[in-house]
């Protein structure tokens, strides 16, 4: 076998980073206009950078760990975890979702579901995709500041995760949402006028749902 689990935890780690570096900067340049923001330092190609995201890579293959996750598993959680933290970087720096990391999100999804092929699993995604897709639609109604970009990767997260999954992914965004409020107000940097990123959020929701699912937690309370 070419790759074990501690390969891609390696993987994951090192090269995995440096390429969510690599790509977010490369999705941000193409999006930038000349009389927008300018490219953020930690996305600017410069070794001082690298302990920043080499520190998000071990976060997440300490995350892959705790997860006890099979080959497959980490094959997707390695998809995963690369694609999340790149649009974060990406939806920090612009406030834009990039199209092209949700599609490979679902190219991610699309591994496991081949890796399994379950009629279950695949009719649970695409019953996530169009609830997560409804209710963020919904909730942005309602005034909550969402964009179509954050509309679109709710919808991606229930694709991935199904329906109970994209509940708890909600829970955990709206966790750290209101935490984050809290610590800005309390800053009294202005009158909170400014638009928060949703991506990073629901990107963390989104990675502890898949290592440490609602059901298993369940499971073992019945147990």
């Amino acid at each position: 076998m070419l790759f074990g689990l501690d390969e891609f935890m390696i993987v994951l780690t090192v090269l995995g980073p440096l390429f969510s570096a690599r790509w977010a900067r490369h999705l941000t340049l193409v999006r930038l206009s000349p009389e927008g923001p300018q490219l953020p330092r930690w996305l600017e190609p410069d070794r001082k950078t690298w302990p920043l995201w080499l520190g998000v890579g071990l976060l997440c293959g300490f995350m892959q760990i705790l997860g006890s996750l099979s080959l497959a598993e980490s094959v997707v959680f390695f998809i995963y975890a690369v694609t999340l933290v790149t649009l974060s970087a990406v939806d920090l720096a612009i406030r834009k979702i990039p199209n092209d990391t949700l599609l490979v999100l679902m190219l991610g999804r699309l591994v496991e579901l081949i890796f399994r092929f379950d009629m279950e699993q695949m009719a649970a995604s695409v019953l996530g995709l169009l609830t997560g897709y409804f209710l963020l639609t919904v909730i942005a109604w309602t005034g909550f500041p969402l964009g179509k970009g954050d509309i679109k990767l709710a919808a991606v997260t229930g694709f991935c995760l199904g329906v109970q999954g994209l509940l708890q992914c909600l829970v955990i965004l709206g966790l750290f949402s209101a935490i984050y409020l809290l610590l800005y107000q309390l800053t009294k940097r202005d009158n909170l006028k400014m638009k928060i990123a949703m991506g990073p959020f629901l990107a963390i929701g989104m990675l502890v749902s898949y290592i440490f699912p609602l059901q298993s937690f369940l499971d073992l309370s019945v147990a």
